[in-house]
């Protein structure tokens, strides 16, 4: 599962939750996570996001990468428009 919202100022994010963990599985190449048990549909997936996120120009928002969060504006001082 992911969610594409479009934000006015900031433009199109997509946050993957859980279908991407962290930009090492994102790729490219892509890496699943030990938890993956269904590696065709799981590569099915990160390709489909991959797709919306080129369609869209979007900011792709990783499930569980510190190093992305930390480099992103976070709540109470940041936040998106």
């Amino acid at each position: 599962m992911a969610m594409k919202v479009e934000l006015p100022e900031t433009g199109t994010m997509l946050f993957t939750s859980d279908a991407v963990y962290m930009g090492d599985s994102y790729g490219p190449p892509a890496t699943p996570a030990a938890i993956v048990d269904d590696l065709t549909a799981w590569y099915g997936s990160v390709e489909k996001i991959r797709g919306i996120a080129e369609q869209s120009d979007a900011t792709v928002v990783l499930g569980h990468d510190a190093e992305q969060l930390r480099s992103m504006r976070l709540a109470p001082s940041g936040f998106y428009a």
